[in-house]
């Protein structure tokens, strides 16, 4: 297992406050002890693929070597944070078909990168579309963007998402249904509890040898009780007001043999106290309270690339 790190800090363009590059962000996450970094890809994020060129490709590349740490997932995520909240499912065919391309934009990205999972998420089913048709969209939707990855030696890992609407694909039986609809080796998962409590799942830590054999990437952070969806919140894993069992977690993790990267996930940008939040402070200390949890259930940290 690789412990890493993964947060919407890093944009491009006009920002409130300190904006940092990739080569910061990279560089900051290394020198904390994090073993890799995700990054994500959707639009205002300096890693969206149609802002790196090959040579920015190559640099990053390069840098990666120099600092010891490699890139566990490429957060496209084109099912909800691209455009609209449907995601896949949307009415809007050229919605839908641009989505497709773009996710295979970040698989690209993900080769180049020397990554091997590019993140997803399912979007919501709009009024008016029967479950039966949304099924098939999303099956179709996925089954090509899947397909590329395939060729491409790539995982799509999907996570249990969350939005207002709630998410189309939000527990563990969801996942296997559409698993089976697309058919496809490339179709894993990206399990993320905090989402799942937000979006009311239960059996959360339970479900984890149920879907065993899917899981390809998995993150912590941390939840509180708040106005974002449900009654909850994010906050920083293992704060004072974090609900979520990350211990719980991991140690289920460890019993089904899990050694992929396990990913501190962060949104200062959804925390209520964000504007006296510094990133890499938090970072710093969501990296000493989780190695903490690590080393008391002796989950072995594999230094190995990826």
């Amino acid at each position: 297992m690789r412990l890493g790190y993964v947060s919407n800090i890093v944009v491009r363009g006009l920002s409130i406050g300190k904006k940092w590059t990739l080569d910061e962000y990279l560089k900051n996450i290394a020198a904390i002890g994090y073993d890799c970094a995700a990054i994500f890809c959707f639009n205002g994020q300096a890693a969206n693929p149609e802002c790196l060129k090959s040579s920015d490709r190559e640099q990053l590349a390069q840098l990666l070597e120099e600092l010891g740490i490699s890139i566990s997932l490429v957060g496209g995520y084109g099912g909800t944070l691209l455009t609209t909240e449907y995601g896949h499912l949307s009415n809007d065919d050229s919605e839908v078909q641009y989505i497709r391309n773009y996710m295979k934009k970040c698989i690209d990205l993900a080769v180049d990168l020397g990554c091997g999972v590019v993140g997803d998420l399912s979007g919501s089913k709009p009024d008016g579309l029967s479950a039966q048709l949304a099924w098939e969209k999303l099956s179709s939707s996925l089954g090509e963007i899947c397909d590329y990855a395939h060729d491409k030696d790539v995982y799509v890992a999907l996570e249990l998402g969350i939005s207002a609407r709630g998410a189309f694909i939000h527990s563990v039986q969801s996942f296997i249904e559409l698993a089976k609809r697309v058919g496809s080796s490339a179709l894993k998962l990206n399990y993320d509890p905090s989402n799942m409590i937000l979006g009311g799942e239960e059996r959360i830590i339970e479900d984890v040898s149920i879907v065993r054999d899917y899981i390809i990437n998995a993150e912590v952070k941390g939840v509180t009780k708040g106005t974002m969806i449900n009654g909850y919140q994010f906050a920083r894993p293992c704060s004072n007001s974090d609900i979520n069992d990350h211990k719980g977690f991991l140690k289920a993790l460890k019993n089904i043999g899990y050694n992929r990267a396990i990913a501190v996930e962060e949104l200062p940008s959804l925390y209520g106290s964000a504007s006296t939040t510094d990133p890499f402070d938090s970072a710093r200390v969501a990296y000493r309270d989780v190695v903490k949890i690590l080393e008391e259930i002796e989950f072995r940290r594999d230094m190995k690339k990826l």
